[in-house]
């Protein structure tokens, strides 16, 4: 998992990419159902450590075995420093043929998108977002499978959805940001993520969710 980028506002620059923000917040999502209800077997991990000491957390992401070196060393070198300082909330999935141990997680965050004054001037008509000053969005910083995880990719991007939903309702945030490689652009836009803007240097692609 490479969060490198995420520390970067998406920037809409021209007026293309503002025309694309515009179609996407004028989407309706009402239908937007999924075809069953959330994988059951979720924990946060914030729960987690409320519950029980740091080192039985640590002992139950231990379990957690991946083909990414990445994604092991991120979950168990950095997701608990960053539940405790509130900056990025993990969530775990169970194997529940696995006694109990981790077969994937999802880490979500915040970011800012950031559409320029410039843009707002060459585009005739009214901007959905405030010009030249940060909005703020949610971001999905990742959603990582296991070895054998039987969870499938667009299940887990329904539960992040899910779960920033229910918060969404708090905050009033009505916009989701994920920088995903292109192999997984398309379960994303099936999750009606739509691509914002150019891919970046790392070959990733910006992508956000108006909720």
């Amino acid at each position: 998992m490479d969060l490198s980028n995420l520390e970067n506002d998406i920037v809409v620059d021209d007026p293309a990419s503002l025309s694309e923000l515009m179609s996407l917040m004028s989407e309706d999502r009402s239908d937007d159902a999924p075809e069953r209800g959330l994988y059951p077997f979720i924990v946060p991990l914030g729960s987690l450590l409320d519950w029980c000491p740091v080192e039985r957390a640590e002992s139950l992401l231990a379990t957690f075995s991946s083909d990414s070196d990445n994604d092991m060393e991120f979950l168990m070198a950095y997701t608990i420093g960053l539940e405790e300082e509130s900056i990025a909330h993990t969530f775990l999935f169970l194997d529940p043929c696995g006694h109990g141990t981790v077969c994937g997680y999802i880490t979500l965050g915040s970011s800012h998108l950031f559409v320029s004054d410039r843009s707002c001037t060459d585009h005739r008509g009214p901007c959905p977002v405030p010009c030249d000053r940060p909005v703020p969005t949610f971001a999905i910083w990742g959603i990582c499978r296991g070895r054998s995880c039987p969870i499938p990719f667009k299940d887990m991007i329904h539960a992040a959805k899910t779960i920033i939903r229910s918060r969404s309702r708090l905050t009033g945030c009505k916009l989701v940001r994920v920088d995903c490689r292109p192999s997984e652009s398309s379960a994303y836009e099936d999750a009606g993520f739509r691509p914002i803007g150019p891919m970046t240097g790392e070959g990733l692609e910006h992508m956000l969710l108006s909720l």
